[in-house]
């Protein structure tokens, strides 16, 4: 009995003894100086609570050095050994360890933050940074075989034997500058091909340079004078250009090149090809961009000087038994959308084997963890050598720029313009619009502009509630939305640009890339959700040198940090302001000229660098969606996006994804 009570009495003293230690370690910083308290004061005052379950680990570590952990080794060598059956205690778990740590990790952190606090400008800065490492972190784009391999490529692919004249060659670095600032362009890279100011200097086939002569086209736009040597040179690039500039052409013109030479030096055989590859977001674009390349094959084909090549369309809602005939034969250049392209990798109709061009047009949307990023990774993943990688937008938000780049070989950065401002040809007006006034407002702000007018709305059911309320006006209208046909879409989209119809109403489906030459007015019955679709929406109108008109309405249903980024937008490209969106601004605290100056310096900055500045040319706002008026810890796209995992996450722990 004597011996059970001293082994519990010398357990109480350890006991007390480590609890002491542990209040010394983690007791709540001392006050600052005051007068003498009494000893009855001191005694009542307790340390900082640590509970039984995270304290018991760090007992251990605690006790490591000093002399209480030599008499707790003497007292565990003398206590009488017991069987694992008749444990009391149960062992420690390494999660509790762990908990353990980061409880240790917590404090460390807030006596860092107690001892050094910073600025809430610099606590900003910080999470972009680590945002952006997390960016950079994700795997870039590589074939299976390549990331299996280890295989780095370091040096672009030449896809063609194309050269540009002497005269191009030998200008100095210098004075391709001076060319490049007489564009206002941004041109980041090292080694840059000089830009070509005329399409006789690209060398381009007779029949090509008629159909160019046909349309109208005399002379390059900025970005195909700039681009168009970069592509043939074989270089991998991203292109940043307002709507409506001829990025089509800049890669097109490159495509059927390409396929033409690979054609004459070695014919395709059954099966084979193709040798570029196109993707795009929605069927309609994909139909666009091939109506394009059909054009330029067929006049070459017509001139009776060259082969025959061979195109495919592949979107959803074509039947492609029809186009068997191609497939079996061989095609040449393919325009896809991402869905229907696995479908056909999958079941091996087609192969990615001899493709050496890979182009993605609104490439922010291909590469947006939010969009198609998964579904061009497992595209990529079918390629089973080197290619050539373009990509071109009218946005590139930083986040989707840096991890273009780490998937890029020595890439090239051309931004025609700013990529977070919209087309200056653009008159914007905003409306400050009561959301149940809003389609009787529609009526009198189309009746200010002759049609054809294209009016956005954010769901399908506003598109289909104004597409009736038109209607029954006797206006001329049509809709589309996802929840369409592919052949009701495909016929709106004839008759609009047709002039059968005066207006058009549609999700943002539309609003990216496609090109609708004689658009007066677009018209945002919604404020869109993210400042980029804003930019994409408007730009269906002023395109090819042309002016129009853009509206938008908004209430306090908006996104007030969207809101802030479109009055950062007006400002910058010097549109009339909107005392309601001034009193948003107001309210978050953001001085608009001040934003917009550090923007133009970080950009001045970036021209004086040349090629050794940044790529993308940055110059603050939301790192995640490029968005200048809000940071990345109050993005409303970061925001969706959290939703939208969380969401993932929850319903494959309930269908049982996460186990047994």
């Amino acid at each position: 009995m004597s011996s059970s009570s001293s082994i519990f009495a010398a357990r109480k003293r350890r006991l007390d003894e480590i609890d002491a230690l542990v209040s010394d370690t983690f007791k709540a910083p001392a006050p600052a100086p005051a007068a003498p308290a009494d000893a009855a004061d001191a005694a009542e005052e307790k340390p900082l609570f640590v509970p039984r379950r995270q304290r018991d680990p760090l007992h251990r570590g605690v006790l490591a050095g000093s002399s209480l952990g030599a008499l707790a080794r003497a007292e565990a060598d003398a206590a009488p050994r017991q069987s694992v059956f008749n444990r009391e205690v149960e062992e420690e778990k390494p999660v509790s360890t762990r908990r353990a740590d980061i409880f240790v990790e917590l404090l460390a952190k807030q006596k860092e933050e107690e001892l050094n606090p910073i600025t809430e400008e610099e606590r900003r800065r910080l999470e972009d940074e680590a945002l952006l490492k997390q960016i950079e972190a994700r795997k870039p784009l590589q074939a299976g075989r390549e990331f299996a391999d280890g295989i780095v490529y370091t040096e672009p692919l030449r896809v063609t034997a194309w050269q540009p004249p002497r005269f191009l060659r030998e200008l100095s670095m210098e004075d391709r500058r001076k060319i490049w600032r007489s564009y206002h362009a941004q041109v980041r890279g090292d080694d840059v091909p000089a830009p070509a100011r005329r399409y006789e200097y690209l060398k381009f086939p007779t029949p090509i340079m008629d159909v160019l002569r046909k349309r109208g086209i005399k002379a390059p736009l900025t970005i195909q004078a700039i681009a168009l040597p970069i592509v043939m040179s074989g270089r991998d690039m991203i292109g940043i250009a307002a709507t409506g500039q001829g990025k089509t052409l800049a890669f097109a013109l490159p495509m059927v090149a390409l396929a033409m030479e690979a054609e004459i030096r070695l014919p395709f055989v059954r099966g084979e090809g193709p040798h570029a590859l196109c993707i795009v977001p929605s069927k309609e674009l994909a139909t666009q961009i091939y109506d394009n390349c059909e054009e330029f094959c067929k006049a070459l084909v017509a001139s009776g000087r060259y082969p025959q090549l061979r195109s495919l369309l592949c979107i959803g809602g074509i039947n492609m038994n029809e186009q068997m005939d191609a497939l079996n034969r061989g095609v040449h250049i393919v325009v896809a959308t991402p869905g229907r392209l696995k479908d056909m990798l999958h079941r091996r109709r087609l192969n990615l084997d001899s493709c050496r061009m890979l182009v993605m047009d609104e490439a922010d949307r291909m590469l947006d963890p939010t969009g198609f990023e998964e579904d061009v990774r497992e595209i990529v993943s079918y390629f089973r050598g080197q290619r050539q990688t373009l990509l071109f937008s009218a946005t590139m938000p930083p986040t989707v720029g840096t991890f273009a780049q780490s998937s890029l070989v020595r890439p090239v950065v051309v931004n025609v313009t700013k990529s977070s401002i919209a087309n200056s040809n653009i008159s914007q007006e905003v409306h400050y619009v009561p959301q149940v006034q809003k389609t009787t407002r529609l009526m009198d702000v189309l009746d200010t502009t002759p049609p054809p007018v294209l009016v956005f709305a954010q769901n399908k059911r506003d598109v289909n509630d104004i597409h009736e309320y038109l209607l029954a006006r006797g206006v001329a209208v049509d809709s589309i939305h996802g929840d369409r046909s592919s052949e009701e879409r495909t016929n709106a989209v004839r008759r609009f640009r047709a002039g059968d119809i005066d207006i058009l109403v549609a999700t943002d489906v539309m609003s990216k890339g496609l090109d609708f030459p004689n658009i007066q007015h677009v018209i945002n019955f919604d404020m869109p959700d993210c400042i980029e679709n804003y930019i994409h929406r408007i730009g269906r109108t002023g395109r090819g040198g042309n002016s129009g008109v853009a509206s938008t309405f908004i209430n306090d249903e908006c996104d007030r940090n969207v809101l802030a980024d479109l009055s950062v937008l007006l400002y910058q490209a010097k549109q009339p302001g909107n005392l309601y969106l001034d009193q948003i601004c107001m309210e978050l605290g953001i001085d608009v000229p001040r934003v917009v100056a550090e923007m133009e310096s970080a950009d001045a900055a970036g021209d004086a660098s040349g090629a050794d500045g940044d790529l993308l040319g940055r110059g603050g706002g939301c790192v995640f969606c490029g968005g200048r008026g809000h940071t990345a810890n109050n993005c409303p796209k970061m925001l969706k996006e959290a939703r939208r995992v969380m969401a993932s996450a929850r319903a494959s722990d309930m269908s049982g994804g996460g186990g047994f």
